[in-house]
């Protein structure tokens, strides 16, 4: 006889795990507390007077199997993390941090290439006079010069003479042997009054001047002219 209520009871319990499934909201709100569970199951695998331990189990009807099974366990240990999921898309990007501080200066870089010159800027003021210096070497002799003149002298024509006012006259000097006639005159006792008409070279040894007395009275006049030798 108790073999056959073993089998019984196994076949009830079988009918309990499978209803597990279809039962759904009412099995999870019983696994939610722990303990014996007592309950009827009737011929349609309808569960009824369902009760907790230390609640005593109630009794079923006629012809329906009373069933026990126990309540949820103590957790087992935690089981080895999953592989990584694939990554998520990128987040937006976030807002612009705080400016850092200044970094250390880098090493001097190579010199580069000379640049093109620049335009000729404008000529700058005079500076001050600078000191004389010295005495520069003495340079060659240069060529001889033409030959120029010597012995100058003033020649008269002799005593002076007396020329009445309003008169006019003319008169010549020759130069001395040898030399050659550069210009020629007169001398005048009144030289306000006395105007040379006519002075010139009649030869390039002799002078001839032609002069008037403007004045009111006489002057004494003397013919001159300028001699020297010339080369």
């Amino acid at each position: 006889m108790a073999p056959f209520r073993n089998s019984r009871r196994l076949i009830a319990l079988a009918m309990v795990v499978a209803l597990a499934v279809g039962l759904g909201a009412a099995l999870v709100a019983y696994g939610a507390t722990t303990g014996t569970f007592s309950a009827c199951l009737n011929k349609l695998g309808n569960l009824y007077n369902v009760t907790v331990s230390p609640t005593s189990p109630e009794s079923c009807k006629a012809g329906d199997v009373a069933v026990e099974w126990n309540g949820p366990g103590t957790a087992g240990p935690t089981g080895p993390a999953g592989p990584a999921g694939p990554a998520g898309p990128a987040g937006p990007q976030g807002p612009t941090g705080p400016t850092g501080g200044a970094g250390v200066p880098g090493p001097a870089g190579p010199q580069g290439p000379q640049g093109p010159a620049g335009p000729t800027g404008p000529q700058g003021p005079a500076g001050p006079t600078g000191a004389q210096g010295p005495t520069g070497a003495e340079g060659p002799t240069g060529q001889q010069g033409p030959a120029g003149v010597s012995g100058y002298e003033i020649v008269n024509s002799g005593m002076p003479f007396t020329l009445p006012a309003g008169s006019t006259v003319s008169g010549g000097v020759a130069c001395p042997i040898g030399k050659k006639v550069l210009s020629g005159g007169v001398d005048t006792s009144d030289a306000t009054v006395t105007v040379i008409t006519r002075s010139f070279a009649v030869s390039d040894t002799f002078w001839t001047v032609a002069v008037k007395n403007t004045g009111m009275g006489p002057v004494l006049i003397t013919f001159q002219a300028i001699c020297a030798f010339v080369s």
